[in-house]
């Protein structure tokens, strides 16, 4: 993520979470956008695209929290170092 943040390619938003906690949201910047674009439209298949497409409408209204709890408990071993208690 440090990367992609000293290169201009993604934006980093803290925001309080409950508590004292401290969350964060990404947003590809413009160039972000541009590196995205040109992937999706040079790099993946019909089929890739259909899937990529399919999931962003399906997650894409999740907040970061909630798309953690569906990966938990869709696939439980990612809970090794999980934030949230079991």
């Amino acid at each position: 993520m440090t990367n992609l943040h000293n290169e201009c390619i993604i934006e980093e938003h803290a925001q309080r979470a409950k508590g004292t906690a401290i969350g964060y949201q990404y947003h590809l910047t413009a160039k972000g956008k541009k590196i995205a674009q040109d992937i999706i439209e040079k790099q993946l298949t019909l089929k890739e695209r259909k899937t990529l497409i399919e999931y962003t409408q399906h997650f894409g209204h999740y907040t970061p929290t909630e798309l953690l709890l569906y990966v938990y408990h869709r696939y439980p071993e990612f809970t090794r170092y999980s934030i949230f208690e079991k």
